[in-house]
C-alpha cells in the first residue's frame, strides 16, 4: 500500500475488516444465520435510505432543470440502486418480523423489481462518462464496463438456453 493516502488505507482496512468480521460471525452462528440476515438487511436499509437522502437533491435538481450530464446520471443511478436495496432489505425485515422466517426470494415480484431497479442504476453508472471531469468515470472505464456487462449477460442467456434445451 505504498503511496496510498490515509483515506485509501482506512477504506481498504475497513473493507477487509468488514469481510473478516462478517465471515467470523457467520461461522460462529451458522445454525442461526437468519439473525445475521436480519441485521445485515437492517444495515442495508438504513444505509440505503441515507444514500437516497444524500443524492435525492441532485436528482430533483436534474429533473427540475431538465438536464442530464454525467454527474446527474451517476446520482440517479445511486438513488436507483439504493432504492432497490432498500426495497429488498425492507421487505425481508417486514416479512421476517411478521413470520419469523426469511422470505422465498426466487420467484418474488419484489426481488424482480429490485433487480430491475439495481440494473437500471448500473446502466446509468456506465453512461455517466465524465461525471467528475477527467476522472470519474473515464471513457475507457465505462467502455470496459459495458463490455463486461454485455459479455456476462450473453453468457447468462447462453447458459439459460442450454439449461432449458435439456
Amino acid at each position: 500500500m505504498t503511496g496510498w493516502s490515509l483515506a485509501r488505507r482506512q477504506i481498504a482496512i475497513a473493507l477487509v475488516l468488514g469481510h473478516v468480521i462478517i465471515g467470523l460471525i457467520y461461522l460462529l452462528i451458522k445454525e442461526d444465520t437468519e439473525y445475521l440476515v436480519f441485521f445485515m438487511c437492517l444495515m442495508s436499509l438504513s444505509v440505503s435510505l441515507g444514500a437516497i437522502r444524500s443524492f435525492f437533491p441532485i436528482v430533483a435538481d436534474a429533473i427540475r432543470n431538465n438536464k442530464l450530464d454525467g454527474s446527474d446520471l451517476l446520482a440517479i443511478g445511486s438513488v436507483c440502486k439504493s432504492v432497490a436495496l432498500a426495497v429488498i432489505s425492507g421487505w425481508i425485515i417486514i416479512y421476517w418480523s411478521w413470520t419469523e422466517d426469511v422470505p422465498k426470494l426466487r420467484e418474488s415480484p419484489i426481488l424482480i423489481y429490485s433487480l430491475f431497479l439495481a440494473s437500471f442504476g448500473g446502466i446509468l453508472y456506465m453512461t455517466s462518462e465524465g461525471a467528475l471531469p477527467g476522472y470519474i468515470p473515464r471513457k475507457e472505464w465505462t467502455r470496459a464496463g459495458k463490455w463486461v456487462a454485455a459479455s456476462v449477460f450473453a453468457f447468462g442467456v447462453l447458459l439459460f438456453v442450454v439449461r432449458i434445451a435439456r
